[in-house]
């Protein structure tokens, strides 16, 4: 027996009974398993003390009743009272839209040897498993949302129906995704199972942002985990229905006879809604959702709301109907709202009053002006109740805001007006009178009728939007159509015809149809001249009193690419410093397009037929920068084209010109040219004087500006020796008054002034000697001579003869050749002028006859020549020198003597002058130089006494080398000068009539000059 206890505690660990008096209370899970055990009867009541032991076992247990569910679902085992399901049992099925399911049915218990009798009630509550999903009765739904729609606007969908019904597996929660999208969900369980869900806007729409969402709506139960359905739902944005309808009650009670007659109405269901339009418009039906018993004796009028029936229907004692009534408005995306219907079928013992209704309009609909006063009568009303007694008493009630009954006598009323009426708001009233007697139980009946509100002109047109907003393209054509706008008079007949017009100032612009209100451009619009119009539009009604509506236009005028770009400047000029590296960054380029979107949207370029190899790139943001490292030098400034597209369709272009400068970096050293001696070697002579210039350095620089303006200066000790930190001249700081063939070391330095200054170095070697200056370079003839002395003694005379001839060739030969051209102040009127460097007085004048070697050398491929070393009576040599106005540094000149017969060169004494005169300019063959001046001055030989020029007129050179004097044209040849320009003032030439080189008279005889 224990065992056996313990088992039915296994068996029944989802199972219970509560045993109340002589009732017993099961409580089974759902199943899809036939044969489930609930219970044992015998085990749940105290039976075995009722009927005793000895009858206990003699019990049979029965249903009492008949009822074809119970049959159908339950079966009890007559001897062991034990009670099972007889097939699946769905909760669903068998308690539809109840949160508690509960079953009752009746045991009758007997005994089969005495007549022991007992009825147990049994109540069965059924509970609830998860075992539906919550299902849309759509898997795909599109939607249509305005753009236009407030933040908060709410749209009803069709939400999923989960058929568990209890608190803990129905339907619990709405997941919208993606989560980003600016919707939201809210929603709230239905009385069948279904739900209202409503999608939020919770930010504002911009159909040209985003036309479409694509959502998935989750309906989750409260299973664990939960079940879920989805929905997919298209959101399509345009231009909102925000109020649902409500319905005047939660829950309506109706109670009806059984011999009520097929197709009476009985009841009507009122809901409002306060939207207009097709918004507000209700209709009404009874939910799907339901069972097919309700859908088959109920319906109801979808217009009218009257709730009728539709099949014969029989009294059964506490047996109701539910019935679940929608409301849906009419809209594009309807709003549902629900309400219960109670109907009580009451057995038949009265008879019911009967109604009639007198419409004072004459007409089968009662009108009325929407201007009529309060407690004006619209329709009468009489009962009729044949029955006597409370059966016969009657009272009457109608429940409308507008309209009440107003009592005349017994049984008598009148319909009258309780408040102001509004025809555009609620234009047609259903009205139902109720009336109910005072039988046992009451009758209730009821008669509708519809009262329609006249119309009076208190309504102005009004636009379908308060902002109409378009777009069109420039450049269109007159007539084309911009937007049609739309009005609506909430009116009737001419109060609701309604005609539209512009004001004055827009009708220059646009043109609008009276009648059917589109609107056409009436000449061609320019956006760059007015990108947008706002103007006002009204529509106006033909009633007697007519009223006007207003509504605005908002016209987008869009962008046609009819402008070109336009650059800031015709030229861009812009600077980069060379060596720079390459890919730097060296301007902006700036251009507008007055267009918009691509059609100004700007992209740079170089233009088709740019060389290939221009080093600069342009980026399509009008960056300039470098494709190489760039080189002043080489081309101290490029000029290019640039070209400024849109990406309008077709492009348009223009151009601009880019000049860009290559700044000046000290890239390069100081370059010595000269002086040019072998081995930097040179004598002076062991008689020179202070002040005297002996030579002078002569270098360029290719840089420009401060990077190629010069310093000279000497770096080691030179007690005799200074030199000009601008010209490079080197003269003597003291007489020598050291022996012969004492030698000095000169370290000269030559630094440009940038701000890092490059430097070059010069080392000269300096030889006192007893003759005059000479170069060690000039040593080929002397290596001939001594050559030939080597040979044979006797040959020496044959040299000397020789010797002797030359010099005498020599007194006879020419001034050197220059180029005949004219100076005026200073200024160098043919750049290509040939100026002649005259050497110091100690090498004119000297009485002594020295032999002098000829060097003459022109290069082909300088545009200046080196030195050329002419003989002269007295052998005196003339430094010659082609000047290029754009390549001096400095004072060029420098002396060159002869070669004394001990092969060692005497110095000679310069003409006098102070220790800051710069010399004559030479450059040597090979080398070039900068002008650290003014280029287009220079100094040069002229007389002070006349502002009259001085004529240079050499005569052509002589078959091998010779030259002619330096010829001058004066009128007074008694004293000529060489003026210095840049700081010295002049110097003498002729003074006194007498040759400041020889001391001869040379107004005639003097080979040096000619006057």
């Amino acid at each position: 027996m224990a065992a056996i206890y313990v088992f039915q505690c296994i068996l029944l660990l989802n199972f219970y009974s509560i045993i109340e008096g002589n009732s017993v209370v099961y409580n089974v899970d759902e199943t899809d398993i036939p044969a489930t055990y609930i219970g044992t009867i015998s085990n749940s009541t105290n039976l075995k003390d009722l009927a005793g032991k000895d009858d206990f076992g003699n019990l049979k247990y029965t249903f009492l009743g008949t009822d074809s569910q119970i049959l159908s679902l339950f079966k009890i085992d007559e001897r062991t009272s034990r009670l099972e399901t007889k097939g699946i049992l769905d909760r669903e099925s068998v308690c539809e839209f109840t949160k508690i399911c509960s079953l009752s049915l009746d045991i009758a218990v007997q005994s089969t040897r005495t007549s022991f009798f007992l009825k147990i009630p049994v109540t069965i509550y059924v509970n609830d498993l998860n075992d539906n999903a919550p299902v849309f009765d759509k898997p795909n739904i599109t939607l249509s949302l305005s753009e236009a729609s407030l933040v908060g606007t709410k749209v009803t969908i069709d939400g999923a129906r989960d058929r568990d019904t209890s608190d803990a597996y129905s339907l619990r929660s709405y997941e919208v995704y993606p989560a980003n999208t600016p919707f939201s969900i809210e929603f709230e369980k239905k009385l069948d199972g279904t739900s209202i869900v409503r999608l939020k806007v919770e930010k504002a729409l911009d159909r040209e942002t985003q036309s479409s969402y694509q959502l998935e709506i989750v309906a989750k139960d409260g299973g664990s985990p939960p079940q879920s359905g989805t929905l997919f739902a298209n959101i399509i944005i345009t231009d909102v229905n925000d109020n649902p309808p409500n319905f005047e009650k939660t829950q309506y009670d109706i109670t009806v006879k059984e011999d009520i007659n097929i197709s009476s109405v009985i009841g009507t269901i009122k809901a409002v809604d306060l939207d207009e339009g097709d918004n507000g418009k209700v209709t009404y039906r009874l939910s799907s959702h339901q069972s097919d018993t309700i859908l088959n004796l109920f319906s109801i009028d979808h217009l009218t709301g009257q709730l009728r029936v539709s099949k014969k229907l029989s009294y059964v004692p506490g047996k109701k109907y539910q019935i679940i009534i929608e409301a849906s408005d009419t809209a594009d995306q309807p709003l549902t709202s629900q309400t219960r219907v109670i109907v009580v079928v009451e057995d038949v013992g009265n008879s019911a009053p009967v109604i009639v209704v007198n419409l004072l309009s004459g007409s089968n609909v009662a009108h009325i002006s929407e201007y009529a006063n309060k407690g004006t009568a619209v329709a009468h009303i009489a009962v009729h109740d044949d029955d006597t007694g409370d059966n016969g008493n009657v009272y009457c009630t109608m429940k409308s805001d507008y309209f009440e009954l107003m009592l005349l006598g017994n049984k008598e009323y009148n319909v009258v007006v309780k408040q102001k009426l509004d025809r555009e708001t609620i234009p047609n009233h259903q009205v139902t009178i109720s009336c109910q007697d005072n039988g046992k139980p009451p009758f209730n009946v009821s008669s509708e009728f519809n009262i329609e509100i006249d119309d009076e002109n208190d309504s102005p047109p009004k636009f379908s939007s308060i902002q109409y907003t378009e777009t069109i393209f420039e450049g269109n054509k007159k007539g084309d159509v911009i937007v049609q706008v739309f009005a609506i008079d909430s009116d009737q007949g001419k109060n609701a015809e309604i005609y539209y017009f512009l004001d004055n100032e827009a009708s220059l612009i646009f043109s609008v149809d009276s009648t059917t209100g589109v609107v056409r451009a009436a000449i061609e619009l320019d956006r760059e001249q007015t990108p947008t119009i706002t103007t006002k539009i009204f529509a106006i009604d033909q009633g007697k009193s007519a009223l006007t509506g207003t509504a605005e236009i908002k016209v987008k005028i869009l962008d046609l690419n009819d402008n070109s770009p336009k650059f800031k400047k015709e030229v861009f000029q812009m600077e980069v410093f060379e060596n720079k590296e390459s890919g730097i960054e060296i301007g902006q380029l700036f251009a507008q397009d007055l267009d918009e979107g691509d059609n100004a949207e700007i992209v740079f370029n170089l233009p088709t037929g740019t060389p290939i190899d221009l080093p600069f790139l342009v980026l399509p943001h009008g960056q300039i920068t470098t494709n190489k490292v760039l080189d002043r030098e080489t081309q101290p400034s490029y000029g290019f084209y640039v070209i400024a597209y849109d990406l309008g369709y077709p492009p348009r272009t223009s151009t601009a010109s880019v000049v860009v400068t290559v700044k000046d970096m000290n890239d390069h050293r100081p370059e010595i040219k000269g002086p040019n001696y072998a081995n930097n070697t040179f004598s002076i002579s062991q008689s020179s004087k202070a002040g005297r210039i002996i030579t002078t350095v002569v270098a360029y620089d290719k840089d420009k500006d401060k990077n190629s303006d010069l310093v000279f200066s000497i770096l080691n000790t030179a007690t005799y020796f200074s030199i000009d930190p601008k010209s490079g001249a080197i003269f003597l700081e003291k007489d020598i008054d050291v022996k012969p063939g004492t030698s000095f070391s000169l370290e000269i330095e030559v630094s440009d002034e940038g701000v890092y200054p490059q430097k070059s170095f010069l080392t000269l070697t300096v030889v006192v000697g007893t003759g005059e200056q000479t170069a060690a370079s000039n040593t080929t003839n002397m290596v001939i001579v001594i050559v030939l002395v080597s040979l044979t003694i006797v040959a020496s005379t044959i040299i000397i003869a020789v010797i002797i001839f030359l010099r005498r060739v020599d007194r006879n030969a020419k001034a050197s050749k220059t180029k005949s051209d004219y100076y005026s102040g200073g200024t160098v009127i043919d750049p290509s002028v040939t100026v002649f460097s005259l050497p110091d007085d100690s090498i004119l004048c000297s009485d002594k006859k020295k032999k002098k070697e000829v060097s003459f050398s022109i290069d082909d491929d300088q545009d200046h020549i080196g030195s050329l070393q002419l003989p002269t009576k007295t052998d005196h040599p003339f430094d010659k020198m082609f000047v290029d106005k754009d390549k001096r540094q400095g004072d060029d000149s420098h002396s060159i003597g002869s070669t004394s017969d001990s092969g060692r060169g005497n110095s000679d004494d310069e003409t006098s002058r102070s220790p800051h005169s710069t010399g004559n300019r030479t450059q040597h063959k090979g080398r070039q130089g900068k002008h650290s001046g003014n280029s287009d001055t220079m100094f040069s030989p002229r007389k002070i006494s006349h502002s009259q020029p001085l004529l240079y007129s050499p005569s052509k050179m002589n078959e091998q080398h010779g030259s002619r004097p330096l010829k001058f044209h004066t009128d007074n040849p008694r004293n000529i000068f060489h003026f210095d320009q840049q700081e010295n003032g002049p110097t003498p030439l002729i003074r006194n009539g007498t040759c400041v080189f020889c001391g001869m008279t040379c107004m005639r005889s003097c080979t040096h000059i000619s006057v």
